[in-house]
């Protein structure tokens, strides 16, 4: 499988934030179901591939999920509230562009 850059730019737009990681999945199962004997699901929603063979074994893991923020309210002022989705340090985000 050739990583291209047009490939890579598909998969980096895809939106996926945290709980919402459908979208990646199907375009991970996509790309990978011509290179594998299995492709499953489990029921937390992690994508199992599997490639049979008699030599060594290796696992490759990753996260599909992308960190993120879900805007809860917008005030009169045009003030946002928001709640963080994945791993979000809140007093990093002060001074950071949109």
């Amino acid at each position: 499988m050739d990583l291209d850059f047009t490939m890579l730019r598909k998969f980096t737009q895809i939106i996926g934030p945290s709980g919402s990681e459908e979208q990646v999945a199907e375009f991970i199962s996509t790309q990978l179901r011509p290179y594998c004997d299995e492709l499953k699901t489990d029921t937390l929603g992690n994508l199992i591939v599997e490639r049979h063979g008699s030599g060594k074994k290796i696992m490759v893991a990753a996260h599909m999920d992308e960190i993120g923020l879900m805007i809860t309210h917008i005030d009169q002022d045009g003030f946002l509230r928001f709640t963080p989705l994945g791993g979000v340090r809140i007093p990093n985000l002060v001074g950071q562009r949109g």
